[in-house]
């Protein structure tokens, strides 16, 4: 039998998801539960300890009357406090447990989890499941909580001891208050003790869960082949082959505001202005081959490209080309075209104080009418001196201007006899 040392692919777990094989964790439903109702009673506990009390006293006033009277007062009483006090408790609890439940799992609907199986009754099967690291983990789970429960409250007795002898003699209000105390530091620890032991299951379970998904080379290579052949694959690579040879796909991604990645195999292009799109579009979105090529494009075209890792699984599994995005990614698509906008600030600060840079250097090229002037200062200065008299001989002026050389003869006349 082939070794199974590869990670599961995602049609592994796309198969396993719609199987009902999830990683979750229970714990962390309680733990949001206790402090749901920690929370509640901290608000509401005067309200709580005076109904209370006001049932024990209805029900001791209503003991010399008959029994139909003092239970219809008794239920009257309680009724109120149900209606009043703990209806709205339970509404936000049934509302934290679904929120919970979804923050883990998402929304999902797996007939095949319904579908009754055989496996199901096999003796050997549960046998084994019994006898599995999972029940083994769970009947620690089990055995820790109870353990540290009794021990709190150990611990609480103990510390309270001489509270609990003065009871009787308290009177109503003071025992509910002494109890409430002691409630809420047993409720306290119990919440602080799951959420270090929730992170740790729910740690547990995806690893268990990877596990059980792990493949061998062939189970992958089959799989491999067994997509090749599908024809809806077939007919999507014609699709992407298109899109990129009649360049739609290059046109999305250089109109494209942002690009979010993961970091090469999910890619996804947001296109937002403000006042032509009321919220982010998904207008281009690719995997694997079509992902690099968006990148390389985005690249090319100077597109702000954002490396968000579950951002970008989500956008691509809950959105298709042409949707705006949904409700839960509100904010952090928000974030994502935010460094945006500063990004390109900065790029635009950048290149404006590069431009006035350029703008202050001093002009070392020489002025054309400075060098004509300075041409005609020179030409006017050797005018000047060949026009000035020259010194003769004898020291004096050379009225002639030859410097005593006497005449020039010119080559062009004979010479006068």
């Amino acid at each position: 039998m082939t070794e199974k040392t590869e990670q599961p692919t995602p049609k592994k777990i796309r198969d396993a998801r719609q199987e009902g094989q999830i990683a979750k964790s229970v714990e962390i439903a309680t733990g949001i539960q206790l402090a749901v109702l920690l929370g509640y009673f901290w608000v509401r506990g005067e309200d709580i300890v005076d109904a209370f009390q006001n049932i024990i006293e209805v029900a001791i006033a209503s003991i010399g009357e008959p029994l139909r009277v003092a239970m219809g007062r008794v239920a009257t009483v309680t009724g109120m406090l149900m209606l009043h006090l703990l209806a709205p408790v339970g509404i936000v609890l049934v509302l934290a447990t679904v929120g919970v439940v979804m923050a883990q799992i998402g929304p999902l609907f797996a007939p095949k989890f319904i579908k009754p199986k055989g496996e199901r009754v096999s003796p050997l099967k549960n046998a084994k499941q019994l006898f599995s690291l999972r029940s083994l983990f769970e009947f620690g789970k089990s055995l820790l909580k109870v353990s540290i429960l009794g021990i709190a409250f150990y611990l609480l007795i103990k510390r309270y001891l001489y509270s609990f002898q003065f009871l009787p003699l308290c009177g109503t209000e003071c025992g509910l208050r002494v109890t409430g105390v002691l409630i809420g530091w047993l409720w306290a620890i119990l919440v602080l003790f799951y959420v270090v032991f929730a992170i740790a299951d729910l740690a547990f379970q995806k690893r268990s869960l990877t596990r059980q998904l792990m493949m061998s080379r062939d189970e992958i290579q089959k799989e491999f082949k067994n997509t090749e052949g599908d024809p809806h694959i077939k007919h999507k690579r014609k699709e992407i082959h298109r899109d990129i040879q009649s360049g739609s796909m290059a046109a999305n991604v250089k109109r494209s505001t942002a690009l979010v990645r993961n970091p090469t195999h999910v890619a996804v292009c947001l296109y937002f202005v403000p006042g032509e799109t009321p919220l982010p579009q998904v207008i281009e979105k690719g995997a694997d081959a079509r992902a690099r090529r968006m990148i390389a494009i985005a690249e090319e075209a100077g597109v702000p490209m954002v490396e968000q890792v579950h951002v970008a699984r989500r956008l691509y599994a809950r959105t298709d080309v042409g949707d705006y995005i949904p409700a839960e990614l509100f904010e952090p698509v928000a974030e994502i075209l935010s460094l945006v906008s500063e990004m390109r600030q900065a790029e635009e600060a950048l290149d404006g104080d590069l431009d006035g840079d350029l703008d202050d250097e001093p002009d070392e090229e020489p002025d054309a009418d400075s060098e004509c002037g300075a041409e005609a200062g020179t030409e006017a200065d050797s005018d000047t001196d060949a026009a000035s008299p020259k010194p003769g001989p004898d020291g004096g002026a050379d009225p002639r201007g030859d410097g005593g050389r006497g005449p020039r003869s010119d080559p062009r006349r004979p010479a006068d006899r």
